[in-house]
C-alpha cells in the first residue's frame, strides 16, 4: 500500500486536493443556502411588537459606474421592557441596491413616525425585520442559487472521481 502510495503522480495529489475543496465549498454553500432558507422562512413566524420607524431615507452609491439607490429605514421597538434598534426591511438575496424609483417605492410604506408592527427572533430579540418571511423573488432566486451550487457539486464530485480513476490507473501501470 505505501508503494501505491509514493506511485501516484503529483500532478494526481494536486488535481484531487484542488476539485476535493471546490466540492467541499459547493456542499457548504448548499448547507449554508438551506440553514438561510429555515430563517429567513421562520421568521414569517416570530413574534412581533409594536415599533415606530425612526428613518426613512435612500442611500445614494455606485455599482460600477453607475448610480444605484437603496432603501434605507431604521426603526424603534421594545421586547420585555428592553428597547431595540433595527434596520432590517427583510431578509433577501436580491441586492437592495437599484433604482432611485424602485428604492422611493420601497421606503413609501414606512414615514418617519409610523407605527409598525416589527417581527422579532423569540432566541435574540435584538433580531429584528419588518417584513418577515421570503417573497416570491427570493424564493425563485433561492432555488436557482441552490440548482446551480447543486449543479457544481455534482460535476466537480464526478471530476473528482475521473481523477481519482485516473490516478489509480497511473499507479497501477507504474507498479
Amino acid at each position: 500500500m505505501d508503494r501505491l502510495r509514493r506511485a501516484v503522480p503529483p500532478r494526481y495529489v494536486v488535481a484531487q486536493l484542488v476539485i476535493g475543496g471546490i466540492v467541499v465549498v459547493c456542499v457548504g454553500a448548499l448547507i449554508s443556502c438551506g440553514l438561510d432558507y429555515v430563517h429567513f422562512d421562520e421568521s414569517a413566524r416570530w413574534p412581533t411588537a409594536a415599533g415606530i420607524v425612526t428613518q426613512s431615507k435612500i442611500s445614494q452609491g455606485h455599482l460600477k459606474s453607475l448610480k444605484a439607490y437603496a432603501p434605507d429605514v431604521e426603526y424603534l421597538y421594545t421586547v420585555l421592557g428592553s428597547e431595540h434598534a433595527g434596520s432590517t426591511l427583510r431578509f433577501s438575496y436580491v441586492s437592495k441596491w437599484g433604482t432611485e424609483p424602485a428604492a422611493r417605492k420601497r421606503i413609501s410604506p414606512f414615514p418617519v413616525g409610523r407605527q409598525v408592527d416589527i417581527h422579532y427572533n423569540p432566541k435574540d430579540p435584538s433580531e429584528s425585520v419588518l417584513e418577515a418571511g421570503l417573497s416570491e423573488d427570493d424564493q425563485e432566486t433561492l432555488h436557482l442559487i441552490v440548482a446551480g451550487l447543486l449543479f457544481f457539486s455534482i460535476l466537480w464530485a464526478l471530476m473528482l472521481w475521473q481523477v481519482r480513476r485516473a490516478a489509480l490507473k497511473s499507479t497501477i501501470g507504474n507498479l
